[in-house]
């Protein structure tokens, strides 16, 4: 199934929010896999509790099927509600075939 399903390896608290150590596997609807190691930075959204601004800088660090040998390094950033687990992300970089 086309999509993007995280896990999150490590987590720490910060006074403003919160610093993921992350995994991001990218499936594309041709069967393509991207896995990418990550850090994302999590900051309180005031008055909103449950509710953060996300930055995640990606590394890609394997890639099989139709997305085979391709790497590189992309940025996201958006707003994430961790209580309802609903996201918003926008993406910026360059994934290339080496």
């Amino acid at each position: 199934m086309p999509g993007a399903h995280a896990l999150v390896k490590e987590q720490t608290e910060t006074k403003t929010g919160l610093i993921l150590d992350m995994e991001h596997h990218f499936i594309s609807d041709s069967n393509g896999v991207l896995k990418t190691q990550d850090k994302a930075v999590l900051t309180k959204t005031p008055n909103k509790p449950g509710s953060y601004m996300i930055e995640i800088q990606y590394h890609v660090v394997d890639s099989r099927g139709t997305l085979a040998d391709y790497r590189g390094d992309f940025h996201s950033f958006g707003l994430i509600k961790l209580d309802k687990g609903q996201v918003i992300l926008r993406y910026t970089g360059e994934v290339c075939k080496t």
